[in-house]
């Protein structure tokens, strides 16, 4: 159990549950003086879980005083200062908004990408994870239903009515011009791949016709 904790970091959905100390610098030397790193070593690690996060110049900083957002990134940093190899988040932007969702993901896809963490994110809202992710696992009352990438899931949750309300407005619009037409499209991430996809394919039309 020890060594499962040094793998994996965990952030709540009720973050703030997590927070136990006055400062931000505490905060994060707290979960370091857990597993018993040197106080010199934790000095670095904060400092550097820190800026990763956006929280470089806060550490003398009141954790009372911190924003929503900013408490989330503050567990965040001290789930990374003990270096996991495997990040989990339940339900990590249900209490924020759309602008801090995007900004709470791109970290994320930053962390994996530069810092080669595997994120597994508990999400109910595809919409919101849909342009960051690389794999899907369905689960049904806590049984795993179908695991893949993003297009063959969402396509799989397409065919399976219990699971058509979840599928994302994009490609629900998607499924349904490829239904109503011969057109089939590329896997849409983000609205920009849709618009672009769409007003090529319109152009390719109007040159038919023309």
């Amino acid at each position: 159990m020890q060594q499962l904790a040094l793998t994996v970091g965990t952030v709540l959905q009720d973050y703030e549950t997590q927070l136990v100390t006055m400062t931000v610098e505490e905060e994060v030397a707290f979960s370091l003086e857990n597993i018993g790193i040197a106080p010199v070593e934790i000095a670095h690690r904060a400092k550097e879980s820190l800026s990763k996060v956006g929280l470089a110049g806060y550490e003398k900083q009141a954790v009372t005083d911190l924003s929503g957002g900013q408490k989330q990134r503050l567990v965040l940093a001290s789930v990374l200062a003990t270096n996991p190899k495997i990040l989990v988040l339940d339900e990590p932007t249900s209490a924020l908004d759309p602008e801090g969702t995007q900004s709470l993901y791109k970290l994320l896809s930053k962390l994996n990408q530069e810092h080669g963490i595997t994120v597994l994110v508990v999400e109910h809202d595809i919409s919101t994870v849909l342009p960051y992710a690389d794999q899907f696992i369905l689960l049904e009352n806590g049984q795993l239903i179908f695991s893949s990438t993003p297009e063959k899931v969402l396509t799989f949750m397409a065919k399976n009515q219990v699971f058509t309300e979840a599928i994302p407005p994009l490609w629900q619009l998607k499924l349904m011009l490829e239904e109503l037409t011969t057109q089939q499209f590329d896997p849409w991430h983000r609205e920009e791949e849709a618009i672009q996809q769409l007003r090529k394919v319109l152009e390719e039309e109007v040159c038919k016709h023309a």
